[in-house]
């Protein structure tokens, strides 16, 4: 089916970390919707597409000259583009903004023959930046999320999720609710005492995938739904994001960032532009490590909630079947290990330990509420 409107995730100079769009495929442009109300355009000959012709890739779209870039998670916007704009080229080329003129009329003036010690300024400046990212930000990181109120990541987190699942798109069909809450709600009473209180949302999107936002706000895409085969499947992925949750990942993560903004706010231009990209890159290494850390950690709350830690293995199984292997240089440019990786990090955690496990108990068969979502609207 061809889909007019896509999510996606704009990376900026100043919003290195990425900042939730609406995506729209008109025929000579993609039009950015930005949370703030404002649209952008992006024409198709402007645009350079570097990464998303591979199975696996996220879709990476970049706007030459700008620091700007447009990530989106399905490769089938891909196909969206080519239907609903046939005119469109997005290739790994793109046409360079044409040299400003002088007043009057004039080409510009030559560079001069002499060297600029820009460049070293500004490789010493990115250098700073990715030193902060590799040694000083986690600690920093983690000692200011500590200090940050939970009441305010509670904010935090209900803003974010209302803007990337509004009351519209969330699927309400009561068996799904149902199994949904229940799933979280045996997670949430083996924990330790937590001072956050979980709630979770399906929200009805094709996307295999779930989001923990900072202060218990947990959502779920109905692909992810469609394509856990048992509830303990999806139990793993829960149990995992419940984990970035109480690890307050998303807080740290954000105060990670801190910094980077204010590098970026007084570098500006080009140098901005490499900073943020530097900054990107350090961001996504924290990411990974975050991710991990919620692998083994999700894996333990199976195990106290007496659920069987198969299905978190055999989740992964599945989405390595459909997706294939990862090479090591794309598994490096992702926020998530790759999929081979955490398969077997998970499958040596779970013959380490092992306890008794009770089925999950649902009120109908999976099968069925797995595909309510789609049925109901």
């Amino acid at each position: 089916m061809t889909r007019e409107t896509w999510t996606g995730l704009h990376l900026g100079e100043r919003t290195p970390e990425g900042t939730p769009v609406t995506v729209t495929i008109e025929r000579e442009y993609l039009r950015l919707h930005h949370p703030e109300g404002l649209d952008t355009r992006w024409g198709y000959a402007d645009v350079r597409l570097t990464q998303g012709l591979q199975a696996g890739e996220t879709v990476r779209i970049e706007l030459p000259g700008t620091g700007e870039a447009l990530l989106i998670e399905d490769r089938a916007f891909l196909d969206s583009v080519r239907r609903l704009a046939p005119g469109a080229a997005l290739s790994r080329s793109a046409r360079q903004p044409s040299a400003a003129r002088a007043e009057d009329g004039t080409a510009p003036y030559a560079r001069s023959a002499h060297p600029s010690r820009a460049p070293y300024w500004i490789a010493g400046t990115i250098a700073a930046v990715l030193a902060s990212y590799f040694w000083v930000l986690p600690a920093i990181g983690g000692l200011l999320a500590l200090r940050v109120p939970v009441a305010w990541e509670v904010d935090l987190g209900n803003a974010v999720a209302d803007e990337l699942a509004p009351a519209d798109a969330v699927c309400d069909d009561p068996a799904v609710v149902s199994a949904v809450e229940g799933i979280v709600s045996r997670l949430a009473a083996s924990l330790p005492a937590s001072p956050y209180e979980f709630r979770v949302s399906v929200v009805d999107d094709t996307l295999v995938n779930a989001f923990a936002a900072p202060g218990g706000r947990i959502l779920v895409m109905r692909g992810l739904l469609e394509n856990s085969a048992t509830p303990e499947e999806l139990a793993g992925v829960l149990a995992h994001e419940m984990q970035h949750v109480q690890l307050r990942h998303g807080t740290r993560a954000l105060a990670r960032a801190l910094p980077l903004q204010a590098a970026i706010s007084v570098l500006g231009g080009s140098a901005g532009g490499a900073a943020a990209m530097a900054g990107t890159m350090g961001a996504l290494r924290y990411a990974r490590r975050d991710e991990s850390e919620a692998d083994r950690e999700g894996m333990g709350l199976l195990l106290a909630a007496g659920i069987d830690t198969a299905g978190m293995i055999t989740f992964f199984e599945t989405l390595e079947a459909e997706v294939g292997s990862t090479s090591p240089a794309l598994t490096y440019f992702s926020t998530h290990p790759a999929t081979e990786d955490r398969r077997a990090a998970l499958s040596e955690l779970a013959s380490e330990a092992s306890a008794p496990s009770t089925p999950i108990a649902l009120d109908a068969d999976w099968s069925t509420i797995a595909v309510s979502c789609r049925a109901s609207r």
